[in-house]
């Protein structure tokens, strides 16, 4: 059975929790608790995934380090009945489409929850030594020095608006795919992991307070497509 290493409010992680839902595949989770750096202090975890960031996806001798090598890794294993990933223009497509969520999170939609949610409250001096200590420690080196630079609240104004531009011109592009493909999905006529990425994206947006719902007449079949995904069982992964 597939063990999930993953933090529910993950923006990477909840990408898997929502697909494993949608496709009703059966896993077992394994918590990582970000809060209290067990990605960092976790010497188990750290054999998994050296890097020290989550999720992580282990299937027998079978580790995956990277959220869209998942999704594409349970497509291909798990979803026999799809023919998505025998079409290789459809499969190469979305594929595309689930690498640039990866680089509209990091650095974009990071920096904005960092500076907007993760990051946004007084903390004590004792508080941010410790998370200076942390960032110190952690195995990513980029990944720390993120860390680290958000404590110390050095995340630049110019950082900040181009992290904004960046989600204007996702919403864009989300707005032109489904407009042109008339099917209510992001690609072809099923729900895929591009539909997925598209769920936990707006999501986050929303507690961003970047709200779809508000801006319905710039995004009208954006916003049409978050009200039905909000309907699906899958959602609720979001929600815990």
């Amino acid at each position: 059975m597939i063990t999930l290493y993953n933090y529910h409010r993950s923006y990477a992680s909840q990408k898997v929790l929502v697909y494993l839902s949608e496709k009703g595949i059966k896993w077992k989770s394994h918590h990582i608790d970000l809060l209290k750096q067990e990605h960092i202090l976790d010497e188990t975890y750290k054999n998994i995934h050296p890097r020290g960031l989550i999720p992580a996806l282990k299937d027998g001798g079978v580790v995956i380090c990277n959220s869209t090598e998942i999704l594409e890794y349970i497509s291909i294993k798990y979803l026999h009945k799809s023919d998505i990933f025998f079409n290789l223009s459809l499969s190469a497509a979305i594929h595309d489409f689930c690498k640039k969520d990866e680089l509209l999170h990091d650095p974009h939609i990071r920096i904005l929850s960092y500076s907007n949610l993760w990051m946004a409250g007084v903390r004590s001096n004792e508080e941010n030594n410790r998370l200076l200590a942390l960032a110190a420690k952690h195995p990513d080196k980029v990944r720390g020095a993120f860390l680290a630079k958000a404590v110390r609240g050095e995340i630049t104004p110019e950082e900040i608006k181009l992290a904004n531009t960046a989600i204007e011109q996702a919403l864009s592009d989300m707005e032109k795919k489904l407009a042109d493909n008339q099917s209510g999905f992001i690609f072809g006529e099923e729900y895929t992991m591009a539909d997925t990425v598209c769920t936990v994206r707006l999501f986050r947006f929303g507690r961003l307070n970047v709200k779809i719902e508000l801006l319905k007449d710039q995004y009208p079949h954006t916003a049409a497509f978050y009200e039905r995904v909000k309907q699906r069982n899958s959602f609720r992964e979001l929600q815990i």
